[in-house]
């Protein structure tokens, strides 16, 4: 697995309704299955199971909030865009490490929503 289990990290899961819920944490793996233990957020809880769509590596706690703040203010189209981009970057890598689990892809969002709006 890619990553420092410490390494704060903003994350989105796919819920089973299909809506996005945005978070941070210091070891996603963990959140998430926490989510889906019904003891993560309350929006979560009962739109389980969730799946991890989206995780970004932030520098620290900060970061990491501010991040997430952002990210939640995204629309809902720009927010698929971002997941979309995600999942082709982990995809390709998965190809070129052989790494069934690439949880941090060196992905990193420019910005550029462009195609996306």
């Amino acid at each position: 697995m890619n990553g420092d289990a410490a390494t704060p990290a903003v994350y989105m899961v796919r819920c089973r309704d299909g809506s996005l819920y945005t978070g941070w944490s210091t070891c996603v793996e963990s959140r998430v299955a926490a989510h889906n233990a019904g003891r993560g957020a309350r929006y979560t809880a009962g739109r389980r199971p969730v799946t991890l769509v989206y995780c970004e590596r932030a520098a620290d706690r900060a970061a990491a909030m501010r991040r997430e703040r952002a990210l939640k203010r995204f629309s809902r189209e720009q927010k698929e865009c971002l997941v979309a981009r995600w999942c082709e970057e982990c995809e390709k890598e998965r190809r070129e490490t052989r790494d069934p689990v690439m949880l941090f892809p060196s992905f990193a969002d420019d910005g550029n929503m462009e195609g996306c709006s």
